[in-house]
């Protein structure tokens, strides 16, 4: 596995062993803020299409308005059906954070996400990564795209596209 999509997936796992969702977000009271989930993308550095947090600081900050940014290459790198969540941009790096919330059991959501990685010409890495029947790990790339799908059930079911351009 190359160096890069060593470091995203364990970062992605990082999340999934966190346990994060759009619920740890929600309030004052709450623990996570939108600046801890954003901060453990090593990938977000620059400006994103996030709104301002308390600190009013708008870098680095998820989208929670369920929808795919602008320039997102909805065309190019198709997702699994479901609920979108919290989306990360980076403009800088043309690079993507994005949850999905299927309704669907974990096993089918991963295998629908692969199936239409893999049907849009994607080429699945040789490492699949599975931490047991609830969470996965792949990678896929295209001529233009990396892909690191990882999915899990941390109290739902949850499909995060890592996705920033092939080098």
């Amino acid at each position: 596995m190359r160096p890069r999509i060593g470091a995203v997936v364990l970062v992605t796992l990082g999340l999934l062993m966190a346990g994060c969702s759009p619920d740890d977000t929600d309030g004052p009271d709450d623990t996570a803020t939108p600046m801890d989930t954003a901060s453990a993308s090593a990938s977000a550095t620059g400006p994103s299409s996030g709104s301002s947090s308390e600190s009013g600081s708008p870098t680095d900050l998820p989208s929670a308005s369920g929808e795919l940014p602008a320039k997102f290459p909805v065309d190019a790198v198709p997702l699994v059906e479901g609920e979108i969540g919290e989306v990360l941009e980076n403009p800088g790096l043309n690079s993507y954070l994005v949850k999905i919330y299927p309704d669907t059991d974990f096993a089918t959501a991963f295998e629908a996400a692969s199936t239409a990685l893999t049907g849009a010409g994607f080429e699945q890495g040789p490492d699949v990564i599975s931490a047991g029947p609830t969470s996965s790990t792949a990678d896929f790339t295209s001529e233009d795209w990396s892909v690191v799908i990882t999915g899990g059930v941390p109290g739902r079911t949850l499909v995060q596209y890592t996705i920033y351009p092939a080098e």
